[in-house]
């Protein structure tokens, strides 16, 4: 699950919809809080070029 959940938080926000509509395994793990988590870290890691400025990585 480790490696499903790395990769599909790389998966743009946009086309989370897509995922969730995958499969079941997929939609279950988006919407478990710390996938949410991770996703929203990579997001505002990518946004701020590479850096993390909230403190919590």
């Amino acid at each position: 699950m480790d490696l499903m959940e790395e990769i599909l938080s790389r998966v743009p926000v946009k086309s989370i919809g897509a995922v969730r509509s995958t499969c079941r395994n997929w939609n279950a793990l988006s919407k478990d809080q710390s996938f949410v988590n991770k996703h929203i870290d990579k997001a505002v890691i990518k946004r701020n070029g590479g850096s993390c400025d909230h403190g919590e990585l």
